[in-house]
């Protein structure tokens, strides 16, 4: 908790806003993680085209006095898997995951439509692209291709994988916003940078 504390420091004092807590939103723009950390949160980034960078990104940039360029210290995905799919949750999916153990359809729904502009449908039909179906498989209740909740989760490109000189010590979650227009450190820029402002971070 200490190290997550001075990582938000960091970023504060640069001019970030940082968020510690469970919600995930538009106007975060990176999320610092350990590597091959699958998290809602790092899963959101990846879906959303957010920075997943490693603690030593921000402690670098704490060391200069500046954001530096994210390329060394992490990745940001421009994939879309679940963009216009039509996904479909089989009773029998519903039916393992009740009763306390409901996060998974929830967090299916997050996954599928708020965050990756996908959709859900109540109703299975020929219209359908997956079907997300538990251990007890209904070959009835299957449109389109049939995904486990862990191949539904490995759709989403990089799942979790960031630098690979992140800390495995590093605390997990720290989210923040760098501000519109922030400096970036000059010795880190690439010169014939061609990426678009929000690659380089600044949204």
């Amino acid at each position: 908790m200490a190290f997550k504390n001075e990582l938000a420091d960091i970023v504060s004092k640069l001019g970030g806003n940082v968020r510690l807590d469970a919600e995930f939103d538009a106007k975060i723009t990176h999320v610092v993680t350990p590597p091959n950390c699958r998290t809602m949160k790092t899963l959101a980034a990846a879906l959303t085209s957010r920075w997943l960078v490693s603690p030593e990104w921000v402690v670098e940039c704490g060391n200069q006095g500046k954001f530096v360029d994210e390329l060394q210290f992490g990745v940001k995905y421009t994939e879309r898997p679940f963009e216009g799919k039509v996904f479909y949750i089989s009773k029998n999916f519903e039916k393992e995951n009740a009763k306390g153990k409901d996060y998974k359809v929830k967090n299916a729904h997050t996954l599928a439509t708020s965050l990756g502009k996908g959709s859900i449908v109540k109703e299975g039909s020929g219209d359908v692209d997956y079907t997300l179906v538990g251990k007890d498989i209904d070959p009835a209740d299957v449109f389109g291709k049939a995904i486990t909740w862990n191949e539904f989760v490995n759709l989403i490109p990089g799942t979790g994988k960031t630098s690979d000189k992140a800390s495995p010590a590093a605390s997990k979650g720290v989210r923040f916003a760098v501000p519109e227009g922030g400096e970036k450190s000059e010795s880190t820029k690439q010169p014939s940078d061609k990426r678009s402002p929000s690659a380089r971070g600044r949204k």
